[in-house]
């Protein structure tokens, strides 16, 4: 999870909204709902932008909350070694890349 700190209230998370469409429409699915803006690959792979007074905060996560229960009923049902393995060398390496691709562009736009 990474921050970007910007000057209070100088943020609407429909401004960056239309800024991520922009940037990666072509290549990623963006969305918003309730503020919190999705910057999807694919269904499974994705990055969460949630904008605050004060700050920006960016999260690779799993782009849907219906893959978020699949991987959590997953891990209770598998017990934690083997699905927190797979978690780290399958899922996490794609969340840390489409974090630092989005955490990047919304540095060079906002960053103070």
């Amino acid at each position: 999870m990474k921050y970007i700190k910007i000057n209070p209230g100088a943020v609407k998370p429909e401004e960056v909204f239309e800024k991520l469409s922009q940037q990666f429409g072509n290549t990623y699915k963006v969305t918003i709902f309730h503020g919190q803006i999705t910057v999807a690959k694919d269904k499974a792979v994705g990055c969460k932008v949630n904008t605050m007074k004060k700050r920006i905060m960016i999260g690779g996560n799993f782009a849907t909350a219906s893959r978020m229960a699949l991987a959590l009923f997953i891990l209770i049902i598998g017990g934690i070694i083997i699905p927190m393995a797979i978690y780290l060398f399958v899922y996490k390496p794609k969340f840390d890349a489409i974090e630092k691709e989005v955490y990047d562009y919304l540095c060079t736009q906002y960053l103070v």
